[in-house]
């Protein structure tokens, strides 16, 4: 889980996933959004390990991507 995605003008609606070239896309669940923090399920069971980017897409707007952000180990 990602607990404190921190930020400014997160809106609700916002969604987060995380992204890896090559790989499929997590798209993220549960999501609780507040204008300064996101907290979401990420789905990890059919992801390989290493590091994903983080992107966050408000409702019409541009996506942010924190890069190398998430390192899945299991």
């Amino acid at each position: 889980s990602i607990t404190n995605l921190a930020g400014t003008g997160f809106v609700s609606g916002a969604t987060v996933k995380q992204i890896r070239t090559g790989y499929t896309d997590g798209i993220s669940t549960n999501l609780v959004v507040a204008s300064t923090k996101i907290t979401c399920t990420i789905p990890v069971s059919s992801r390989m390990p290493g590091q994903w980017n983080v992107v966050v897409t408000n409702p019409g707007g541009s996506p942010a991507t924190l890069k190398k952000l998430f390192y899945d180990n299991r």
